[in-house]
């Protein structure tokens, strides 16, 4: 009886699980035309020369330069946000920056993905240290949870860094060695591009800059 209990217990587990995790994702909801009209692709480009100037960074290097600028030349806030932080050189000194950063006073608010990261246990001890610095503030995105399998595909894919509100660099790059290529690493490389966006204190109001702050809240 406790045997078909138990495979009775892991059959309906496994279904609540499918259907919730994976089945239910099958039903998508078409965008309404109420919507598609209110949002029009045109709302994207401007009619004049906005306030700030981009520059496109391709090679991993110079990525990895340019985030470590930022982060060490803040004087007030950094925002950054990223969806996976894959233990390595690049991230040990990504998370070095950080706490020096908030050590001279700097806000410091991190977001990350919670599955690429939550179960990652080589970086729980950097996370904890972060946590636990009155400067910074550390979240996770929709960590695991098997009581609400719905959430497995909320996933945050998100990746940039802005740097007092004047700076931003964002793309399609996430923090590790595959994406940042120290000289040290010697394994296979993930090309990708960023591009920084910069204000210079110009306009701040007409910066897209704040509108990629508007979408943190």
């Amino acid at each position: 009886m406790r045997k078909k209990a138990m495979v009775s217990i892991i059959l309906a587990l496994s279904g609540y699980l499918v259907f919730f995790g994976i089945i239910i994702f099958s039903f998508d909801k078409e965008t309404g035309r109420d919507y598609q009209m209110s949002h029009p692709v045109s709302r994207f480009y401007s009619p004049g020369i906005g306030p700030d100037r981009a520059l496109v960074v391709d090679l991993p290097g110079d990525a990895a330069s340019v985030r470590a600028d930022l982060i060490m030349q803040a004087k007030k806030t950094l925002d950054i946000s990223y969806y996976s932080a894959e233990a390595g050189q690049s991230t040990d000194l990504f998370w070095s920056l950080l706490l020096e950063a908030a050590d001279r006073g700097v806000r410091v608010r991190v977001i990350l993905d919670g599955m690429a990261n939550g179960v990652m246990m080589k970086q729980k001890q950097a996370l904890y240290a972060l946590m636990g610095h009155p400067n910074i503030e550390m979240k996770l995105y929709e960590e695991p949870n098997l009581f609400i399998p719905w959430t497995f595909n909320n996933r945050l894919h998100d990746k940039y860094i802005i740097a007092d509100e004047d700076t931003a660099i964002l793309g399609g790059r996430n923090i590790s060695d595959r994406f940042l290529a120290p000289d040290t690493y010697k394994g296979e490389i993930a090309y990708n591009r960023d591009v920084i966006v910069d204000n210079g204190g110009k306009d701040k109001e007409a910066s897209a800059i704040q509108e990629l702050k508007r979408y943190l809240k």
